[in-house]
């Protein structure tokens, strides 16, 4: 499976797996749905035949995870990066889920946000004093595009605590880099 680097910022960057980049064929539905379009039916049928298939790929790429490792997705309007999540989770009984911890304030996408300031004024973390004990974060989305998403967690984050030497891997299905 492939892995790169994903420039977050200047003087940040994190490690991103992916299963497929832009123009996956069988991962075509997640970029119409990230960008607003409503998918064909065919589309449709055809990424949720394959969906366990590639979150299955992506929980063994993972896998094993060190001891003190946290998993975190997103918060969603939409349930796409569940399977994702789900089979992670599977694989690895001891990572810690923090994805409860962050809400959503209102409907901004970070695919259409203005600014990342945007992103980080959407999103809310509630710290349960244990971040500054993660070795590793792994952060589950369906699709990662600018990495606005990741940079607005990694700021509620490390305002909670999270170690800068903590590991931050970042797993998706499809992989929309700019």
């Amino acid at each position: 499976m492939p892995k790169a680097k994903l420039q977050i910022r200047p003087n940040l960057s994190v490690d991103i797996v992916y299963v497929g980049r832009k123009f996956h064929a069988q991962l075509q539905y997640l970029n119409s749905v990230r960008t607003g379009r409503k998918p064909s039916e065919t589309l449709t049928q055809q990424y949720r035949g394959t969906e366990k298939w590639h979150a299955g790929r992506l929980a063994r790429e993972l896998s094993p995870v060190a001891a003190d490792s946290a998993i975190l997705k997103p918060p969603s309007s939409r349930t796409d990066a569940d399977a994702y999540l789900s089979a992670v989770l599977a694989a690895n009984a001891n990572l810690i889920d923090i994805s409860e911890r962050m809400t959503r304030n209102g409907k901004i996408k970070a695919a259409t946000a203005n600014s990342l300031g945007a992103v980080i004024k959407e999103l809310n973390y509630a710290p349960k004093g244990d971040e500054a004990t993660f070795n590793d974060l792994y952060i589950i989305d369906e699709t990662v595009g600018t990495g606005r998403t990741v940079a607005a967690i990694l700021y509620h984050l490390c305002k909670a605590g999270l170690r800068k030497d903590c590991r931050v891997v970042v797993a998706t299905a499809l992989w929309v880099d700019p």
